[in-house]
């Protein structure tokens, strides 16, 4: 069964449908269909009686059903759902635009079409009532069905176009036609015209607004003499922004999102931009049992960070403040020198400084980017407020830290991080067990906090 939308929600009763259907698309389905069943039964009768269709105006009668056959045109205003859906499955703007453009270049075609369809129909209308026609005049009776198609279509296009051609109306009934398609045409061209013309300057526009911008940059980065290290990284990491947000769309240009409740807000911002907190045991648990406290922690807690090649996200004997995760791109970590050990690259997927979750830390070394980065962060006193509002995830929570902590005090200093290794990946998977373990052993016990 097919259903339809109503005020945001998805009707498949059948009764609801059959009503809404007469309401909609009955009339024109009925419209569509209609002339073909009454040639249909006409066409029957004839078979059985031998009557219709011998005469003139049984003829007549018929082929100006055919002509009402014509219609079924009007299943094209049904394309407009298509085109609608393939519109929405659309992600690039250049796309977009050219799509739009070959829409209107093929809504100009399908009237042409009609327009040749109706012109032929008037010649052949002319040649019935015995009057000089353009058909007889240019000798295409005898043409085969596709040369006169042609030629009708070549004549509707001309009445678009400064464009001429050797066909010409020949009586009162053509040249009325002709003059009411001119005039039709005046106005139906022009606004194809101006929409086309609109759209290319639109596509032209998009190239040339980050052209000027990056020679602008330049001209600003020259006259100012900044050394040509720090040039060519602020060039390469604006060209990276822009070949990342070419395609992209920002929420600054959807002022409809402001139009959602608050709790869907949050929950769109966390699976656009956050979801990549899915990848800790603890936080993939959490949305689970507390869906609704993780998408409130978009508004309160997280944010994303962007860093270009060579920035440093902290160094060694700072406060921990934030708990990091990477979205994309390498950065490249190395403790204090007293660990005597090489750097280690971070990438997507690996979270840093979950301890300053639970405790208060302090860096034990430097993280800079290699390359250009983007990470999700997690502000540490507002993660903890918004979990304490919900009872499980508040309980889970304090449950996981404490054993978290217990591990983190039991582990030898020269092994202590800030980015997590395989072997604390693991370990929170093994933590988060057993908080639950303990959740289930005692569900009813005091919630402790995490020292």
């Amino acid at each position: 069964i097919t259903g339809y939308v109503s005020e945001g929600e998805t009707v498949m009763e059948m009764r609801l449908v059959l009503i809404h259907y007469v309401k909609t698309w009955f009339l024109l389905d009925l419209v569509v269909i209609g002339p073909d069943w009454v040639f249909n039964i006409l066409d029957a009768l004839g078979s059985d009686t031998g009557d219709i269709g011998d005469g003139g105006k049984s003829g007549r009668l018929l082929r100006t059903i055919r002509l009402v056959r014509m219609s079924r045109l009007l299943r094209i205003v049904k394309l407009q759902r298509v085109v609608g859906m393939i519109r929405d499955r659309i992600d690039s703007e250049v796309m977009f635009i050219a799509l739009n453009v070959l829409k209107l270049i093929l809504c100009l075609l399908l009237v042409n079409h009609i327009l040749a369809s109706m012109w032929y129909a008037v010649g052949d209308l002319s040649r019935e009532l015995r009057m000089t026609n353009w058909i007889d005049m240019g000798q295409y009776t005898e043409a085969s069905l596709h040369y006169r198609y042609i030629t009708s279509l070549h004549w509707s296009l001309t009445q678009f176009t400064p464009a001429s051609m050797d066909v010409q109306p020949t009586n009162s009934i053509e040249r009325a036609f002709a003059v009411a398609v001119l005039v039709f045409g005046l106005v139906l061209f022009s606004s194809f015209v101006s929409s086309i013309t609109t759209s290319m300057t639109q596509l032209r526009s998009m190239q040339d607004d980050k052209s000027k911008q990056f020679w602008l940059l330049r001209r600003f980065l020259k006259q100012r003499n900044i050394d040509k290290h720090l040039s060519f990284r602020v060039l390469r990491y604006a060209d990276y922004v822009c070949r990342e947000q070419k395609d992209f769309v920002t929420e600054s240009r959807l002022w409809v999102l402001n139009l959602l409740s608050e709790q869907l807000r949050n929950e769109l911002t966390y699976a656009v931009s956050f979801c990549c907190m899915l990848q800790h045991p603890l936080f993939e648990k959490a949305s689970t049992i507390a869906g609704s406290t993780m998408h409130q922690l978009s508004s309160k807690a997280l944010s994303q960070q962007s860093l270009a090649a060579g920035d440093l996200l902290f160094v060694a004997g700072t406060n921990a403040d934030h708990m990091h995760i990477v979205v994309d791109g390498r950065l490249q970590y190395a403790r204090m020198p007293q660990f005597d050990e090489e750097s280690v690259g971070v990438v997507s997927d690996d979270w840093i400084c979950e301890a300053a979750l639970w405790a208060q830390w302090i860096h034990l070394g430097d993280l800079q980017a290699a390359t250009e980065c983007k990470l999700v962060t997690i502000e540490v006193s507002s993660f903890g407020s918004t979990i304490k509002s919900n009872m499980h995830a508040w309980e889970l929570a304090t449950r996981y830290a404490r054993t978290y902590l217990e591990r983190l005090c039991a582990t030898a200093y020269k092994d202590l991080s800030d980015v997590a290794n395989s072997k604390v990946r693991n370990q929170a998977q093994e933590i988060l067990e057993s908080a639950e373990l303990e959740l289930e052993l005692s569900p009813s016990a005091e919630t402790h906090t995490a020292a």
